[in-house]
């Protein structure tokens, strides 16, 4: 991604430029969306979760082995693609969570978006293994290097971590994929929205 900052009469712009896509606002109108305390931008947590819960997404349940080589999983909603050639996504995991110091000795992950009809499961992996309430019917089936697929997923992705960034209190973990299988139905997915689970299709 490249930053570009343009100069015109009166009117300085930034704009960001990716993959041939450009957008561009005016500095000044940018300058009033951002308040300043003391020379600085200051953005409080809780505002800015607010702010990112209008963002929708799908959800995903992060799958791994636990050092006993048993399955373990994680909901989660921090995940994009990266590239295409090679094929590679990314996730991010806090550092208090017990997914993240699995992640880190098996060095694979599996990503499974999951579909509506999977809300109770999205709910169930939200929670902290000694928090998990109820007992919702799953299973999974083995891919390659031994990475939990989550059955009845919409796409489930195996991956083989390349890269990690930390930053704060996560790590951005960059995943090649190495295995694709998809459903191949007319599933719906399951959304987040708003800091709730959202069903657009009932609404």
């Amino acid at each position: 991604m490249a930053l570009l900052i343009l100069t015109g009469y009166n009117h300085p712009q930034i704009a960001v430029a990716d993959g041939g896509v450009s957008i561009v606002a005016a500095a000044s109108t940018i300058a009033m969306l951002l308040p300043e305390r003391g020379g600085s931008v200051v953005v409080e947590p809780i505002e800015f979760r607010t702010a990112m819960s209008k963002f929708a997404t799908g959800v995903t349940v992060i799958t791994t082995l636990d050092p006993e080589g048993k399955p373990h999983a994680m909901t989660a909603n921090a995940f994009t693609s990266v590239c295409l050639e090679p094929p590679t996504l990314l996730v991010c995991v806090a550092h208090n969570t017990i997914t993240y110091g699995y992640v880190e000795e098996q060095q694979r992950i599996g990503v499974n978006v999951l579909r509506e009809e999977q809300e109770e499961l999205g709910r169930y992996f939200a929670r902290r293994p000694e928090q998990r309430e109820g007992n919702p019917e799953y299973s999974y089936t083995i891919g390659q290097h031994g990475v939990p697929a989550l059955d009845g997923a919409m796409v489930f992705f195996n991956c083989h971590i390349v890269g990690a960034h930390t930053y704060g209190d996560h790590t951005i973990y960059v995943g090649e994929v190495e295995e694709m299988r998809q459903s191949g139905d007319d599933a719906v997915p399951l959304m987040f929205y708003d800091s709730h689970w959202y069903h657009p299709t009932h609404e």
